[in-house]
């Protein structure tokens, strides 16, 4: 997950549109230099895994059109940003993640009465606690 800052010039008057793209390539440039020699190694083709754009209105602009997501279930959408936010950062206890929000997030999803949220929020609290008050551990 990625979080960006964007500053909007005060001259703006429409719409701002934001594009997104996912690409992927097997191999490394690097790896295959080391492999068959600099420059020798075959091409490697980039593929465009998935690509979105969304406008966003401005301060007093006309609310921009958009298409529905094509993850129709508000429960979804709300869970997978939580799962994103709980992986994000570090590997342990209060360096892992965004804890606090993804709390948020989760019980959100309990809220819509779906299991996962009550799922991802005991991850969530897990997570959050030292090693020593973990159940199992000494």
């Amino acid at each position: 997950m990625v979080h960006f800052g964007l500053e909007v010039p005060e001259t703006q008057d429409g719409p701002i549109t934001l594009e997104a793209k996912v690409n992927y390539r097997k191999f490394d440039r690097r790896y295959m230099d080391y492999v068959f020699g600099k420059g020798q190694g075959p091409a490697l083709p980039v593929v465009e895994m998935a690509k979105d754009h969304v406008e966003l209105a401005v301060e007093e602009g006309p609310t921009p059109a958009n298409p529905p997501s094509p993850i129709k279930d508000e429960w979804q959408r709300w869970n997978d940003y939580g799962i994103g936010l709980l992986l994000e950062g570090g590997t342990k206890g209060g360096q892992k993640g965004e804890l606090k929000q993804a709390e948020e997030v989760f019980r959100k999803v309990a809220a819509l009465e779906r299991a996962d949220g009550w799922v991802n929020l005991a991850r969530v609290l897990s997570e959050g606690r030292p090693d020593s008050r973990r159940p199992g551990r000494a």
